[in-house]
């Protein structure tokens, strides 16, 4: 039986990311972003804590168990930050996945999950709601009963925001030219200086 994992990468303008094991499932990758212009609460230890009990307390309402912290998870989590925000790759949804999977665990018979979030200027609760209306898949993702750890890590870093209007509120594939992809559906990409999560 193999296990799974949820690992959070969390950045903020935020890049926060969240990498989790699951015990049954394929892997899934996913990312959302949302600027924030004016400086709001810190996303730190203390922001993501808050954020998962929340989380957690959802997974209870629908009869699951909670995510539990994974030190090797949050290790996962820093290694995909550097590998994400290294040159140009910030500009990809969840650059080199696959290659740091492979390096970091090996043979190993886990799922491993990856969810980035940008939450910087919220808290948790705000946070929670915001991906309830606007970013369900990655709510859901958060909500799977496969999902048992999580990890994180938190950093600063380039990213690719919409400027403006825009009706992409969530990108769930990985390796998508995020700036293209704005472009195609009618956005004005820009590039941030973000605080990240992963």
């Amino acid at each position: 039986m193999k296990t799974s994992i949820v690992a959070l990468l969390l950045l903020a303008t935020m890049y926060f990311a969240i990498n989790y094991w699951s015990l049954y499932g394929p892997r899934i990758t996913s990312s959302i972003k949302t600027v924030f212009n004016q400086a709001q609460p810190d996303v730190n230890k203390t922001w993501v804590e808050q954020f998962i009990t929340i989380v957690n307390s959802y997974r209870s309402k629908n009869s699951e168990g909670p995510l539990i912290y994974s030190a090797t998870l949050s290790n996962f989590s820093a290694l995909r930050f550097t590998t994400m925000t290294q040159g140009k790759n910030f500009e990809i949804s969840h650059y080199g996945f696959d290659q740091n999977f492979n390096a970091f665990f090996g043979e190993q018979n886990i799922e491993v999950g990856e969810v980035v979030f940008y939450p910087l200027g919220t808290t948790p609760k705000e946070y929670v709601n915001q991906l309830i209306q606007d970013a369900p898949n990655h709510w859901s993702l958060l909500m799977d009963s496969n999902m048992n750890y999580y990890g994180f890590y938190i950093g600063y870093a380039p990213s690719v925001a919409a400027q403006g209007s825009c009706t992409v509120q969530e990108i769930s594939q990985a390796n998508i030219n995020v700036s293209q992809y704005y472009i195609e559906n009618g956005c004005t990409p820009t590039i941030t200086n973000t605080i990240c999560s992963l």
